[in-house]
């Protein structure tokens, strides 16, 4: 009579979820609860652990959109490399054009500021003045020039150019003398190596968009520049290795 209401009652639990209906100790005995308790628990155990059915079309699919999405985040991984690397060579190629160029002082003259007569108090009477002349040889009326031999301290010729009609001083060049060339490397102790190198080609002051489309040639060309844009200035270069000339500029175009 015993075995056969534990048969049944093993019966009921095992299809049934609802422990606590079986487990109620004023409708069961003691031996008979815990039969159901411990049955129940285990047919929930297999429930919950019993590993679901495989789908393979579910897999395939997330194994393809696993697949499209890193090769799509691998694309723009390599679209920002290419980007950043074109920046890089970019502001590379052209770092020293996009460097402040600092207005300049020589002599206490203060470019875009001093004038003629300040010019010629630091100075004195030019022993020639007149119109500088422009690339193709002709008179520019916008400027002035005052000439100098050995004045400030420098051996050589002093080149100051204004303009014409306010009188301002916009550029300055120093020319060491044929007989007594200037060394280069007596110039570097004296200005430092903060400089940025210049093809002959390119120039003093090239623009970006020349920089990038120059091709350096295979053998060097004089002059070539050394530009200074903390001081305002560059060196004239020469093929014996000599600071051809020193010139200072209120800007560099």
């Amino acid at each position: 009579m015993s075995a056969e209401r534990d048969s049944r009652t093993k019966r009921i639990a095992i299809g049934t979820t609802n422990v606590s209906e079986f487990c109620n100790p004023y409708r069961r005995s003691v031996a008979s609860m815990r039969m159901l308790c411990v049955v129940s628990a285990q047919h929930e155990l297999e429930r919950c652990t019993r590993p679901p059915s495989r789908d393979v079309n579910s897999e395939r699919k997330a194994a393809s959109y696993y697949a499209s999405t890193l090769l799509l985040r691998c694309e723009k991984m390599k679209a920002k490399f290419w980007l950043s690397l074109s920046l890089l060579l970019i502001c590379g190629v052209a770092s020293a054009q996009t460097r402040k160029w600092h207005v300049p002082t020589y002599k206490c003259l203060v470019f875009g500021k001093s004038n003629k007569d300040e010019v010629k108090r630091t100075f004195g009477e030019p022993a020639w003045y007149g119109n500088p002349e422009d690339e193709y040889d002709n008179p520019d009326k916008n400027f002035i020039s005052y000439e100098y031999e050995n004045v400030g301290g420098f051996e050589g010729r002093t080149v100051v150019i204004m303009k014409t009609r306010s009188g301002v001083v916009t550029d300055i060049s120093l020319h060491p003398p044929y007989q007594k060339p200037l060394p280069l490397k007596q110039a570097l102790e004296v200005y430092g190596s903060e400089y940025v190198e210049r093809e002959s080609a390119l120039g003093p002051c090239p623009t970006a968009k020349v920089i990038r489309s120059f091709k350096r040639p295979e053998r060097r060309e004089h002059p070539f520049f050394l530009v200074y844009p903390k001081k305002g200035m560059y060196i004239a270069v020469d093929e014996n290795n000599n600071a051809r000339e020193i010139v200072y500029m209120r800007r560099c175009p």
